[in-house]
């Protein structure tokens, strides 16, 4: 809560205060007017247009892995926690990442660590299923790139249990007849690896495959 509350970013909710109080803990965080990427997706019969999301989608990605970098993860990006507003000091739209009730810090040198299994259907990878599995930024990547799959396609992606189970995959974009570059899909098919340990492992390589294909690898701080 206290780093929250030091993170200062037009991208993601202020947390203006937090308390413990009846047995548990509070975050006051500000409300933000606008729409839900959800309602957003429902007014546009279903799908965002490619060049629109991938837009709103790339500062957000960004803002994600300076979290990250402070060793907090979000566990629950949906589209109903990302909120499209008109900022005027910007004087242009971008989102909002709201609602950090499931928000853990982590250690990235830990190869386990106790968490609160917080799921939500279709956009939480396998790990968050488990206590005891190691989650990371490799886990909002997956919930990040399930909500651009549902607002590309329109269909929200099996759960991750389903797909352990082998009664359902995700499809390719193209299945949906949605035209994208093969590196915008490709992307996000890495983003929702079900192997964490295989999947695309920080927003800053996600920012890559999704938006500079063709360049080398930064390097990481």
């Amino acid at each position: 809560a206290r780093t929250l509350a030091k993170f200062n970013s037009p991208y993601v909710v202020h947390v203006r205060d937090y308390f413990r109080e009846h047995g548990t803990a509070y975050l006051v965080m500000d409300y933000v007017e606008g729409k839900t990427l959800a309602k957003e997706m429902e007014e546009c019969g279903g799908k965002i247009p490619p060049e629109r999301l991938l837009s709103l989608i790339e500062p957000m990605i960004l803002q994600i892995d300076r979290l990250h970098r402070k060793n907090i993860i979000h566990r629950d990006i949906a589209p109903d926690n990302l909120v499209i507003i008109w900022d005027e000091q910007m004087e242009k739209e971008h989102l909002v990442l709201l609602d950090f009730g499931a928000a853990r810090a982590f250690v990235s040198s830990q190869v386990s660590q106790k968490y609160t299994a917080t799921v939500k259907s279709g956009y939480a990878p396998l790990e968050q299923y488990s206590q005891k599995s190691r989650q990371g930024p490799y886990t909002d990547v997956y919930a990040l790139c399930a909500t651009v799959y549902n607002a590309l396609t329109g269909v929200t992606p099996p759960s991750a249990l389903e797909r352990s189970a082998d009664a359902a995959d995700v499809e390719p974009l193209e299945s949906y007849g949605v035209q994208v570059p093969e590196h915008v899909s490709q992307a996000l098919m890495h983003g929702l690896e079900q192997n964490s340990e295989k999947r695309i492992q920080t927003m800053r390589q996600l920012h890559q495959e999704l938006y500079e294909p063709s360049d080398p690898p930064a390097p990481e701080a």
